[in-house]
């Protein structure tokens, strides 16, 4: 369930950590996506997190995304983010192999 009620009374104490990064750059916005927690990457939107963040790998929402829930991939992409943003090895999100796993 990603701890909903966790992420949601830290966010009401700090709103400024909303995008704070991990060693790899990840905010809890990508982990959110990443894991397919849809409620917590809602939740951290209603909160104004970066949503074009970029990992240290330079993989956006949408590429940690695409091999996971189909849910997720519509809500990022009614989200309207770019689809043509490349990792450092090159790849966008469309040039994903459906089969890969994340």
């Amino acid at each position: 369930n990603g701890h909903i009620n966790v992420v949601q009374t830290l966010l009401s104490i700090d709103p400024e950590i909303v995008d704070d990064r991990d060693d790899q750059g990840n905010t809890a916005f990508l982990i959110a996506v990443e894991l397919d927690y849809i409620n917590i990457a809602k939740l951290l939107v209603q909160y104004h997190t970066n949503i074009y963040v970029l990992d240290d790998r330079h993989k956006s929402a949408l590429y940690k995304a695409v091999n996971g829930d189909p849910l997720m991939v519509s809500y990022l992409l009614s989200l309207e983010l770019p689809l043509n943003i490349p990792s450092i090895e090159g790849l966008t999100p469309l040039m994903i192999p459906v089969n890969e796993s994340k």
